[in-house]
């Protein structure tokens, strides 16, 4: 009886300290950095994903529009992409940096870049096309050039 009630909570014990130490290893504890890999951006996103707008765009600012096709490979997920743009917008009706919604245009255009971009825009589903028409219409209140939206529009459509 005693015995195993000793071993039963110092492996709970044990088990404790393992989660800490995990906890305090999380990439949340360390500065944010460019990914490298595609595996290096889907562990940093599925930690930034739920604190919406400003964390995740500002970790997106540090992927160069020309390395999506990198990163996101073999192909941009859905789910990743609606993320995506409901943090873009939700950042674009927050801020108010002047070239914010140029690097937003940018950057989406630098992703549809990626492998399978095509068949993954074939493939999106309401809520998605729904949160990109509503990510372009805050291009055109922020000023964006018509003929850049219309492009971005044809692409992700």
């Amino acid at each position: 009886g005693r015995r195993v009630a000793a071993g039963a909570a110092a492996a709970q014990a044990r088990a404790t300290v393992d989660a800490w130490r995990i906890k305090q290893a999380m990439p949340t504890r360390m500065p944010l950095a460019e990914p490298r890999t595609p595996s290096e951006f889907t562990q940093q996103y599925s930690l930034l994903r739920k604190e919406g707008g400003a964390p995740l765009v500002s970790y997106l600012k540090l992927i160069p529009p020309e390395r999506c096709r990198d990163i996101f490979c073999p192909e941009v997920p859905p789910d990743v992409l609606l993320v995506m743009t409901k943090a873009m917008k939700e950042y674009l009706e927050q801020c108010n940096e002047a070239d914010a919604s140029s690097w937003c245009a940018t950057w989406l255009s630098g992703l549809s870049k990626a492998q399978r971009f095509e068949m993954t825009v074939l493939m999106l589903d309401k809520p998605t096309k729904v949160a990109l028409d509503a990510l372009f219409a805050t291009f055109s209140v922020r000023g964006v050039a018509a003929g850049a939206i219309d492009k971005l529009r044809k692409t992700y459509s």
